[in-house]
């Protein structure tokens, strides 16, 4: 497996393409656990077509590598750069031992529970280090790829997970398992003619493109997008003027009369444009259109009021605020042990009242747990 050069500014000056595709080679690096006495030489590889961070063993026997650990990109909540972890902190002395570079050290916080995992790695240069927090700030920003991207990536991981042969293909029952997975009874229970009818190449397994263009086809236009076919003429696809009634009767958006903004917010979901759309004012199909609805550019949020608009002389028992109580526990209320880890957590979270129990230390110094 390939490794991220690291002669000195091989990538950090590096275009972001180059530094992602390096990435998804892989590269040596030190990851740093709580329990374990002596931190380990792993090879880490960022996928960007899974949208997964991908562990493997340094020696490894055979052509093909078993990953040990991966970790999805959509669950990491924080990238920090330098030693700055629990992980780090238990295995200082090891760390100092093996002359480990504080600036070569970053922390990814995942996960989808109040308690975030953490992976804890040391790259063997400080370029190697840049890239992989270049590389990582950008795959987690969240106007850098698109919602048909995303959806995309997502399908091509459940395939991948449902093809555990390697084959490049599932049958029956891989999509069975799928169906079963996103609870959708009503098409688990066509299971057999949905097969057939994708199986374009006739081959009994679905290939890739098959199996994206099943979901597609099914779950998107069909099950969601037909409940939205009566601002459609056709039933087919929306009109850009179609999609402006929409906008302005459902969505209640003021801007839904200026072209120039509709064409902006739509645009970029298009996915086979050609010279009978208009660029200028597109028009949608119905799979085009219900992933609009998904996406993050039809959030219910008004970005107008990104920034504080509000009165804020007011005496502050007039206003609501998000508050928190026993911030610091990192679980339950008896056992659990107090960390500043939380305080970050609902910080990040919009809460702006945090609750801290302080008590004397035996230094003298106070400290914060449940009393």
């Amino acid at each position: 497996m390939s490794l991220v050069r690291q002669e000195s500014g091989a990538v950090s000056g590096a275009d972001i393409s180059v530094i992602l595709s390096a990435l998804d080679r892989g590269s040596r690096m030190v990851r740093v656990y709580k329990r374990r006495k002596t931190p380990e030489k792993k090879i880490f590889s960022l996928k960007t077509d899974t949208f997964e961070i991908v562990q493997y063993p340094l020696t490894t026997k055979g052509n093909r590598s078993i990953p040990e650990d991966i970790i999805d990109i959509r669950e990491i909540k924080e990238i920090r750069e330098g030693a700055q972890s629990k992980e780090f902190e238990k295995q200082a002395d090891e760390l100092k031992k093996a002359a480990v570079d504080p600036y070569c050290c970053f922390v990814v916080m995942y996960g989808s529970e109040f308690r975030l995992k953490t992976l804890s790695v040391a790259a063997l240069c400080r370029d190697e280090c840049e890239a992989w927090m270049k590389g990582l700030q950008h795959v987690t920003h969240p106007n850098n790829f698109s919602s048909p991207l995303i959806l995309n990536r997502w399908l091509s991981k459940q395939f991948k997970s449902l093809d555990q042969r390697s084959r490049g293909a599932i049958g029956q029952i891989e999509l069975r398992r799928f169906l079963t997975k996103i609870n959708h009874r009503e098409l688990l229970s066509k299971t057999r003619s949905l097969f057939h009818e994708f199986d374009l190449g006739r081959s009994n397994f679905l290939m890739i493109d098959d199996f994206i263009q099943m979901y597609h086809s099914t779950v998107h236009a069909k099950h969601i997008g037909e409940r939205f076919c009566r601002y459609s003429t056709d039933r087919k696809k929306l009109s850009f003027q179609e999609i402006q009634t929409f906008l302005r009767n459902e969505q209640e958006d003021k801007s839904a009369d200026d072209p120039a903004y509709v064409a902006t917010l739509v645009k970029d979901f298009v996915r086979f444009p050609n010279r009978l759309r208009d660029n200028r004012q597109p028009s949608l199909t119905i799979d085009e259109f219900v992933t609009f609805l998904f996406s993050k550019r039809n959030t219910i949020f008004n970005e107008e009021q990104g920034v504080v608009y509000q009165d804020m002389d007011r005496p502050l028992c007039h206003y609501w605020i998000s508050s928190s109580h026993n911030t610091y526990l990192m679980g339950n209320q008896y056992s659990s042990e107090s960390s500043v880890e939380c305080y970050a957590r609902v910080l990040r979270t919009g809460c702006r009242c945090v609750e801290l129990d302080c008590w004397d230390g035996p230094d003298g110094n106070p400290i914060i747990y449940h009393g």
